[in-house]
């Protein structure tokens, strides 16, 4: 049974990345996807490397080298418009085209596994998946919903973001450097 997990290649990885992607994909014996088309500006050698830790080789996987772009545009091409701009991505972050047809390279890269290992948040994007995959003949592999959400130290109503620095426990923080931030944190 093949399984995959994904993270973007959008700067160090942080403690949500590694509860929400790292240890679930261990857990459930799955290939992790680096995702690059979907943080195009992103360092996807510097995120292997950093997977390197957690993952052998043959296990990790470059979205450059399993994207099919055929299936890719046949799903642009079946993917009702309307349906894009009620997704969640599209509503909350900059409206772009990339933000846009996301959940299409999303279900494109889905496509070829079994089950797909994702936080609860990106239960929209499967339920978008599903449908599309299966108007071109493909089955959408079954989810497996893990990791939990790892909320913004300085803003808890959202996740945790590599934007913020300061707001965000990275893996490879000092001690000192993490223990500062979470004196600083937010907390109810």
């Amino acid at each position: 049974m093949k399984k995959i997990s994904g993270i973007r290649p959008s700067g160090n990885l942080h403690l949500g990345n590694y509860i929400g992607s790292i240890l679930p994909a261990i857990k459930h014996k799955a290939d992790v996807l680096i995702a690059e088309y979907h943080a195009p500006r992103g360092d996807a050698y510097g995120l292997l490397q950093e997977l390197r830790q957690f993952f052998p080789d043959e296990r990790i996987k470059l979205q450059r080298d399993t994207f099919d772009p055929r299936l890719y545009f046949e799903l642009l091409q079946v993917t009702p418009s309307g349906l894009l701009s009620h997704m969640p991505q599209y509503k909350e972050k900059e409206k772009t085209a990339h933000m846009f047809v996301y959940p299409v390279l999303m279900a494109a890269d889905i496509a070829d596994y079994d089950r797909v290992i994702v936080g609860d948040d990106q239960r929209p994007h499967i339920e978008l998946a599903n449908d599309i995959l299966h108007r071109v003949g493909r089955k959408c592999p079954s989810p497996i919903y893990e990791g939990g959400r790892v909320m913004d130290l300085r803003n808890p109503e959202k996740k945790m973001s590599k934007s913020d620095p300061d707001s965000c426990l990275f893996m490879s923080d000092l001690p000192e450097v993490m223990h500062r931030k979470l004196q600083k944190a937010v907390t109810n």
